[in-house]
């Protein structure tokens, strides 16, 4: 059996956290033991991030970064055919990357403040449209996000705000372009510092917004400038997975069939 698993984990299967599911305090929990014991199975156990990458890996062919916006940031860097994260699971958590040292920087749920997660991630990113319409009445009113959430900035949800950036409007863009600049200043310095020059985007908020993510993280990213490249190679280097939920479903299945300490179950049972 396999299982992916929001949260790092080490390379016996040990579970370190898992903020987006239980918050900040929780102790490590071997998750691979508890299932193997209770179904009488081997288990494979890894990280969501880390299955969802091998299902690009099997098309891809040059290194790539894996980058989910959903509830909260993940991301691995797929190279020379295994994902890198060292046996504790330390590796591949950009979303926990302190990008604001403010005493009242936005909360992440870790338990920290000021992550790129707590400000980039679907929920960050809905976090900053709720603040910007408070701070700013009259620009909300005239904004496309105004009537759904019935005039009032806690009615503005993901969807809608997904929505109205697809469409054009001027606030709900402009609230997105704030928190994408953080990120594509992660994407600049893993790219200065290991040369990865393809990153792959899922998660929901980024597949709902859809290719408009990418052009307006391209502008950031762009503004930033990536030492070496032009602004069109730049751009080329940001793209969208495939817009399905399916990702470590598939990814967790080439798993499977690659790791040495399950072959002999399933060659079993064929």
């Amino acid at each position: 059996m396999g299982l992916s698993f929001a949260g790092p984990l080490a390379k016996d299967g040990v579970v370190r956290a898992a903020p987006t599911l239980w918050g900040a305090e929780a102790e490590p929990v071997h998750v691979g033991d508890l299932l193997s014991a209770r179904l009488g199975l081997p288990v494979l156990v890894a990280n969501d991030i880390t299955a969802a990458a091998w299902r690009y890996a099997e098309t891809e062919t040059e290194p790539f970064c894996l980058i989910t916006i959903s509830s909260g940031i993940g991301s691995k860097v797929f190279r020379h055919g295994e994902v890198l994260v060292d046996d504790q699971g330390h590796g591949g958590e950009l979303g926990h990357w302190r990008i604001d040292l403010s005493e009242d920087a936005a909360p992440c749920d870790c338990g920290g403040r000021g992550h790129l997660g707590a400000v980039a991630s679907g929920r960050g990113i809905l976090r900053a449209a709720r603040a910007a319409a408070a701070a700013d009445p009259a620009t909300f009113a005239r904004s496309a996000l105004a009537a759904p959430a019935g005039h009032r900035p806690e009615g503005i949800t993901n969807e809608a705000l997904a929505r109205a950036v697809r469409a054009g409007d001027p606030f709900a863009t402009h609230t997105l372009r704030g928190s994408l600049r953080p990120l594509a200043s992660a994407v600049n310095c893993l790219f200065t510092a290991i040369g990865i020059r393809r990153y792959l985007f899922i998660g929901g908020f980024a597949v709902a917004v859809g290719e408009r993510f990418v052009s307006l993280l391209g502008d950031e990213l762009v503004r930033h400038g990536c030492f070496g490249l032009d602004s069109a190679e730049t751009r080329a280097m940001l793209a969208l997975g495939a817009r399905d939920d399916d990702h470590c479903l598939i990814g967790m299945g080439r798993m499977l069939e690659r790791s040495s300490h399950l072959t002999p179950v399933l060659e079993d049972s064929v």
